[in-house]
């Protein structure tokens, strides 16, 4: 009996201690932090107005059950890098030290700068200040790179990192005689009733060749197929292959507007490239290529990047910019490009949420960013508005439109498959159409100063959209300095004299900058760090771009990458967004907030203290 009635405790004890553990999962909160760069709230509001968003769609529910901002103000410089950096450590640029998208850190040759995405963050993140305080955190896309302990979550999936360049090869077959020299492949079991092997053609026109880590050289060979057997001569696939022999497989088999995926390294992290058939005319007399470059997973831990790869693949890699504003590919394969990119971003979200344990994730989109840069076509002050008879001006619009609205799909998603999460939905910017770019290393070459691309160079501007930090070579500073201490006041009067003075000729009298600043006075506006801040920083008015190109014209058409940001933060089109919603939210309206609120209000649903050196506020009231 006293067995019987020790195991009975015994039971009980176990008992309540599952349903104690059961209940503080239950009770323990779970956020989830998505950034979607570019959202701007101004184009929110008319999407979600005008239904372009839809009803049901995860923004307007989240704007009806849970928490939305009026407005959210980025920094000064509302930029990606800066203004995400602020969202996560609750500081200025002045004090995490991300002072734009690039910058000279001090100390580099002059001819040198880092990407602020990479750089050093001299103050602590929001998922340092997590894990410091025993929360499990998961970062996709975020920021975190996992290169070193303080940008590394406990599962971290990086932004890829890519490789090589980009192709577009026109293909033929050859032209000695009748050898159609497709004699050397081996066809296996495929329907095949024509072949001819095609080869590059055109100056710049080649296949490409991969070398593995193993030393193996892998040669891209193609093949064009008619395999309908008909009787007739009509080409209709086209086979790639590293060996000839689609016996043991090929490497890719597309008709006309295919994608296919190449792996070029199967050994984790994978190394990956996106080919496409262009054009591939049934006579072969016009057949092109593309060819991605090729790209790779970064993060850890290793096990959660092949995890990853082993449902995804690898790394797909953004929207080549180059070969759309080229003329290589079209506005369609710019898109499929970067919608691969969002859904892989968001398929890894989901899988994390559904396969792994944590408390805070933060996740990121870049895919409203990127359409809102190459579409946002909506001035009449814009070269190409007019253009195909207000043809191309909708068909932008419309592109635009799509991305928005596939981001908040995504958002559902995850939604739904978090039920019991409190999400956080923040943007970094706005978006402003662009008509001018200025070529702000050409302009300071004209005022009489030495601009060249090596250490020589007495000063270098670098821009980042209507932003640009200029640096003197400054001798005792740079390792190369050319301009004497002592002449630092002189040099930098000239260069802010020659900013203020530039008027814009198509425009007879506007001043191209809003902003003309020196290094002193860039404190006022929480931009002046003393590691990465120029000596004097710049920025445009509305409708203008700058350029850290060295040589063209000084003022340019905006024919290419209608869309920009890095204007003034109080300017109402670089509004950022800010919904929260989930379990204890209140729902309601919120006034206006600035971008260093969110890691405090980020902090305060996770129950945590907000990242050291902190300035923002939580802007929720207390959760039910």
């Amino acid at each position: 009996m006293r067995i019987l009635s020790q195991l009975l405790t015994l039971g009980l004890l176990a008992l309540a201690a599952a349903l104690l553990a059961g209940a503080q999962e239950q009770t323990r909160p779970k956020v989830v932090l998505v950034f979607l760069d570019g959202a701007a709230n101004g184009i929110v509001s008319d999407y979600l107005t005008r239904g372009v968003l839809p009803a049901d769609g995860a923004l307007a529910e989240m704007a009806r059950t849970g928490a939305r901002a009026e407005y959210m103000v980025p920094p000064d410089a509302s930029l990606t890098a800066p203004a995400h950096y602020t969202m996560l450590t609750g500081t200025y640029p002045d004090r995490h030290g991300i002072v734009s998208n690039t910058f000279h850190p001090w100390g580099m040759p002059i001819q040198r700068w880092v990407r602020g995405f990479d750089a050093p963050v001299y103050v602590e993140t929001l998922w340092e200040a997590g894990r410091r305080q025993g929360k499990r955190v998961i970062s996709i896309a975020a920021m975190a790179d996992g290169t070193a302990p303080e940008r590394s979550a406990d599962l971290t999936l990086a932004f890829g990192r890519r490789l090589g360049a980009a192709l577009v090869a026109r293909l033929a077959p050859a032209v000695d005689g009748d050898s159609n020299k497709a004699e050397s492949w081996n066809f296996g079991g495929e329907k095949i009733e024509h072949a001819r092997e095609l080869f590059p053609v055109g100056e710049g026109s080649h296949l490409p060749t991969y070398q593995l880590d193993s030393g193996r050289v892998l040669t891209v060979t193609a093949l064009a197929a008619d395999t309908v057997l008909d009787g007739r001569e009509a080409y209709d696939t086209l086979y790639l292959d590293f060996d000839r022999d689609l016996g043991n497989g090929f490497t890719a088999r597309l008709r006309a507007g295919e994608w296919a995926p190449v792996v070029l390294r199967r050994q984790s992290p994978q190394i990956g490239s996106w080919f496409k058939v262009l054009e591939l005319a049934p006579d072969l007399s016009r057949v092109r290529l593309y060819m991605s470059v090729g790209h790779q997973n970064r993060g850890g831990p290793p096990e959660y990047i092949e995890a990853l790869e082993r449902e995804l693949g690898f790394w797909p890699g953004e929207p080549d910019w180059d070969a759309l504003n080229d003329g290589l590919i079209d506005e369609q394969t710019w898109m499929e490009q970067a919608e691969r990119l969002s859904n892989y971003i968001g398929d890894a979200t989901l899988f994390s949420i559904q396969h792994y344990d944590y408390d805070l994730l933060i996740t990121y989109q870049p895919l409203v960013d990127e359409a809102g840069h190459q579409f946002l076509l909506v001035d009449p002050q814009q070269p190409g508005y007019d253009e195909e008879g207000g043809a191309r001006r909708e068909r932008y619009a419309n592109h635009l439109q799509r991305s928005y609205r596939l981001v908040d799909a995504h958002l559902k998603r995850l939604l739904a498959a978090a039920p019991t999460a409190r999400f956080v939905v923040a943007s970094d910017h706005g978006m402003q159409p662009v008509h001018t770019r200025v070529r702000i290393n050409v302009l300071l070459a004209k005022a009489g100063f030495k601009v060249t691309p090596d250490e020589t160079s007495e000063v270098r501007a670098f821009a980042s959209g209507a932003t640009a930090h200029i640096y003197l070579n400054l001798a005792g500073r740079e390792p190369d300095g050319v301009v004497a201490k002592g002449d630092r006041g002189k040099f930098t009067k000239r260069i802010v004299a020659a900013c203020r003075d530039l008027r814009d000729p198509s425009r007879p009298g506007e001043r191209v900058f809003e902003q003309v600043m020196t290094r002193e006075e860039l404190y006022v506006h929480r931009l002046g760090h003393p590691l990465t801040a120029g000596d004097v920083w710049v920025n445009a008015r509305l409708g203008y771009d700058l350029s850290s190109q060295m040589d063209g014209p000084l003022f340019e058409a905006a024919t290419v990458e209608p869309g920009g940001h890095g204007y003034p933060g109080s300017r109402r089109r670089m509004d950022a967004i800010f919904l929260a919603a989930g379990p204890g939210i209140p729902a309601g309206p919120l006034p206006g907030m600035v971008s260093a609120d969110v890691a405090a209000t980020v902090s305060a649903l996770l129950g945590i203290e907000p990242p050291k050196r902190n300035e923002g506020g939580n802007v929720l009231p207390p959760t039910r």
